[in-house]
């Protein structure tokens, strides 16, 4: 029976998987692992680079290729992998990303086994272009070892950790439907985890988040201006339906609806959204700069549109 079971899910890789899967191989550990790779029917190379991996290893890795795409037909891609896995723990890292530290795995079990009262560990990661993997950054929440509350993870409205530095407990796998209308999953699992338990901080870089990848999750959810909108609708969703599962959050969870809210009214070109929710906020309480970003998503959506998706695919930041 493994003790972790490694989740990869991936589509249209063929240029990153064998790094991800390499980090996976080269992991040093004192107990069984397995490695669960779900290829969402890639049009390129990465079956065929799996298969040749499966052939190499065939007791490290388990493969489901699909035939036909499952994220387009909104299937949850990363509960249809987690359903196969049947270790104690559960780690995991997309394919166009990857693991840098052999003691990865090893350092975060050893802390769960310790530490039952800890639902979720987490460590710093790096972040790399695609378009040039020379420019890095490494991404550091605390420079010290720190456990995270979950009123200061519900500060920032975006997952401050990266996906492939998760590791919790199989059984704390499954979470409340209202997790679930965000769309994707590092965020829910990560401010369910601080709801159940403790979440552990590492300060040492073990994992690698590739920036800008055209066929990531990340890039299909902004990649026009329906799919952009669909997003925003689901944040607004998402935190409005945390407010009755985190009631000692209240505050702080309306304060990201509201913010939502008026980033989906200025997407939309909602003037009338825009304005109703503003004054219900308090105009003078929007910062200046906000405002600024605000009108200019409403009057000129293309050009800020243009902008971001240039930011994304070409800056660290």
């Amino acid at each position: 029976m493994p003790k972790v079971s490694i989740l990869c899910n991936t589509y249209n890789h063929e240029a990153y998987i064998a790094q991800c899967l390499d980090g996976f191989l080269a992991q040093t550990t004192t107990f069984e692992v397995e490695i669960l790779i779900h290829d969402d029917a890639s049009t390129d190379h990465t079956p065929q680079i799996l298969q040749d991996y499966a052939q190499r290893y065939p007791d490290r890795f388990k493969l489901w290729l699909q035939r036909e795409n499952q994220f387009s037909q909104g299937v949850g891609i990363i509960d249809l992998n987690l359903s196969r896995a049947s270790g104690e723990y559960i780690a995991v890292c997309d394919g166009d990303d990857y693991w840098c530290d052999p003691l990865k795995l090893q350092r975060q079990v050893d802390y769960l086994d310790a530490h039952p009262e800890c639902s979720l560990t987490v460590h710093a990661h790096r972040v790399i272009l695609a378009s040039d993997p020379n420019q890095a950054t490494d991404q550091l929440y605390n420079p010290n070892e720190c456990t995270v509350s979950l009123h200061d993870i519900l500060k920032v409205p975006a997952a401050q950790f990266a996906y492939s530095s998760y590791l919790f407990r199989r059984n704390d796998a499954d979470y409340p439907a209202a997790y679930r209308t965000l769309g994707f999953t590092d965020l829910p699992r990560l401010i369910y985890s601080a709801s159940i338990g403790v979440v552990h901080y590492d300060p040492r870089v073990q994992s690698v988040y590739r920036r800008g990848v055209p066929n990531s999750f990340v890039y299909r959810n902004v990649a026009n201006r329906q799919s952009a909108l669909l997003n925003i609708q689901r944040r607004v969703a998402f935190y409005t339906a945390l407010r009755e599962e985190l009631p000692q959050e209240r505050a702080l969870l309306d304060q990201h609806v509201q913010e939502s809210t008026l980033y989906l009214a200025s997407k939309s070109r909602n003037v009338k959204l825009l304005f109703q929710t503003a004054k219900n906020i308090g105009y003078t309480k929007i910062p200046l700069s906000r405002w600024i970003v605000l009108l200019s998503d409403l009057l000129f959506p293309q050009l800020i549109y243009a902008y971001r998706q240039h930011k994304r695919q070409n800056t660290l930041a």
